[in-house]
């Protein structure tokens, strides 16, 4: 297997993308070419991508895929995979290219599914349409498919070439990944500070306009958390403004069930909501109901269709799992930093694999001696590969960060 997976994904390399109130993420540098293909194979793959990101945050669990075939220099069939339980996006390329598909190439972001879940095989509807030639972005890292894609494609006498913008391609696909290799969500973390270093509340009149870099987080995760203090003292709706987008799973984790039942975020017509607390949260919720009559919290949020769950242990470990075992590929944490970590205990950046951090660098002063959200000294962690930029006033920063080794 190892001439089919070029370069794979490792959950366990420390480096998280460090993106800075940016509304577009930087896109990886191209990679170099792999054997036997060409500078046009590696144009049609970047059309591929841009394809896949047309179902930006409706995927979930499912990866975003793109496919393009090729014939006689000429595209006869596109496809992206527009959300889980809908056909992939070789189907969909396939169907518009039809007979012309026979002896064309395609090429696709991600290896081909080799296995029959919701959907059915795609490589063995590439081997039925007699194409000849597939051009592979990158190897899945699922069990299900791990080569066994292209290996049947091989068998068939279809002409394979694994690992054509291969950086770009595993970057497209990085929650997905994450979440299969390390069974756990993709975790950003975001806050806001000031120029002097002082934390900003993470919700201002901006965050809710469409095309911001916010409404842009929200509609590519599946699930933002915040505590109960930002509820309190912000009243967020936490809601993407983007046209279309599948809302996020709105967490509210909180230290006990006194919530203010008016807040935005109760409101589920327009997403759902869950709240995560103690269990003894929850019975003690019981017993003041018990003590003065009236109903339960947990029964007036249940009423207005909100999750509530009773963790035994509250910490990001349980709090992940619950939202894996959801299916979840992505998860926004978006709270103070010292905040959340009053909650759930310290953020090691490293301990997931991979993680994403976004901080805003707002240009004011707090003019006040309060710390900003940050780490101390001997767990600081070097950024790779920084760019800078300016986005509606703020400071963007976008590397990626790796733990210093000990």
């Amino acid at each position: 297997m190892a001439s089919v997976a070029a370069t794979p994904f490792n959950s366990r390399t420390s480096r998280a993308r460090v993106l800075q109130c940016s509304s577009i993420a930087t896109e990886p540098e191209s990679t170099a070419l792999p054997e036997g293909a060409t500078l046009e194979d590696a144009k049609y793959m970047r059309m591929a991508v841009e394809l896949a990101r047309k179902a930006l945050g409706h995927t979930s669990p499912n990866p975003m895929v793109g496919c393009v075939i090729v014939k006689d220099g000429q595209m006869i069939g596109r496809g992206f995979h527009p959300k889980a339980g809908e056909p992939h996006a070789e189907v969909f390329a396939l169907r518009e290219a039809g007979k012309n598909a026979q002896g064309a190439t395609a090429y696709v972001s991600l290896e081909p599914c080799n296995h029959t879940g919701r959907t059915p095989p795609c490589s063995q509807a590439l081997v039925r349409a007699r194409v000849g030639r597939v051009v592979v972005g990158t190897v899945d890292p699922n069990p299900l498919v791990g080569g066994k894609g292209v290996e049947t494609l091989r068998k068939a006498g279809v002409k394979v070439v694994v690992g054509v913008e291969q950086t770009l391609c595993q970057a497209t696909a990085e929650t997905f990944f994450h979440r299969i290799v390390t069974k756990k969500p993709f975790l950003t973390l975001r806050y806001i500070m000031s120029l002097d270093g002082a934390g900003l509340p993470s919700q201002d009149k901006r965050t809710s306009q469409a095309g911001s870099h916010y409404s842009h987080l929200l509609q590519e995760n599946d699930a933002v958390i915040v505590t109960d203090t930002c509820i309190l003292e912000d009243n967020p709706k936490l809601l993407s403004s983007e046209a279309g987008a599948k809302q996020p799973l709105r967490v509210v984790i909180a230290k006990s069930l006194e919530l203010p039942l008016d807040s935005h975020v109760f409101d589920t017509s327009a997403g759902p909501t869950l709240v995560i607390t103690d269990a003894d949260a929850i019975s003690k919720d019981v017993q003041n109901v018990s003590k003065h009559g009236g109903e339960s919290m947990e029964s007036l949020l249940t009423s207005k269709a909100v999750d509530v769950v009773g963790l035994n242990s509250m910490n990001l470990d349980a709090v992940l799992d619950l939202l894996y075992q959801r299916e979840f590929n992505s998860v926004l944490i978006d709270s103070m930093v010292s905040d959340i970590e009053n909650y759930l205990g310290p953020l090691a950046l490293s301990e997931y694999g991979p993680q994403k951090v976004v901080a805003v660098i707002s240009p004011v002063l707090r003019g006040d001696k309060q710390p900003g959200p940050g780490l101390q000294l001997e767990d600081v962690l070097d950024l790779e590969r920084v760019t800078t930029r300016v986005c509606g006033g703020d400071v963007i920063v976008e590397g990626y960060v790796s733990k210093r080794p000990s």
